[in-house]
């Protein structure tokens, strides 16, 4: 319902699809009630060429929404208004954000690290220790999340085996960073080969752990 403010009959019925498109179109059966409805949108499909300028020859593609995303794999097309002119899309890798991505994550593994060591450590000037002092799970997992980040990726062919091989640095106090020079080398010399490295994944069966 729908309040307009106007009148005595401030209150109007919208009735809309849940499906987008043609899909969603609908009849409304009144009865033979004449209620004055009248049709503010109809549902359509979007419709675009892809792959030429010469309409006769590219692809005419249809959507129930104003979303692409199986005319290129891995691409996502919005469709934001019609244009009688050709759109050239140009895809490119934003280095910078692929940077910030990772640079977040080194973070977040260094404040993990420093909240497992705020818990097991042992204060000389206080004579107290953390409520995790001398706990072996919490020193076995901080051992394991370096084994982790130095090992050598499982499952992985291409030319980078481990994170320290694009860039990822241990430092004095096991503090984590980004050399972003070698980085930004290892992307220009082998993208795929990076986006392996760091999506690389080990099914683990939960029934033996």
């Amino acid at each position: 319902l729908v309040q307009d403010g106007s009148g005595n009959t401030p209150f109007r019925i919208s009735l809309s699809s849940q499906q987008s498109g043609a899909a969603g179109r609908f009849i409304l059966d009144t009865g033979g009630f004449d209620l004055g409805l009248q049709t503010l949108e109809a549902g359509s499909d979007s419709r675009v060429f892809y792959g030429s300028a010469d309409a006769s020859r590219a692809i005419a593609i249809t959507g129930s929404t104003n979303t692409l995303d199986t005319v290129v794999q891995g691409l996502k097309l919005d469709l934001k208004t019609t244009s009688t002119d050709p759109i050239t899309v140009s895809v490119a890798s934003d280095t910078d954000e692929i940077i910030t991505q990772v640079k977040t994550f080194l973070t977040t593994f260094n404040t993990a690290i420093t909240r497992i060591d705020n818990q097991t450590q042992y204060n000389e000037t206080s004579n107290r220790g953390g409520p995790l002092l001398g706990d072996s799970t919490a020193l076995t997992l901080r051992s394991q999340l370096y084994s982790t980040l130095q090992a050598n990726a499982r499952g992985v062919s291409s030319r980078y085996s481990s994170l320290l091989d694009v860039g990822v640095e241990i430092g004095d106090g096991g503090t984590v960073s980004l050399n972003e020079d070698k980085f930004r080398q290892a992307l220009t010399t082998d993208f795929n080969a990076v986006s392996e490295l760091f999506s690389a994944r080990v099914q683990v069966d939960d029934q033996h752990l």
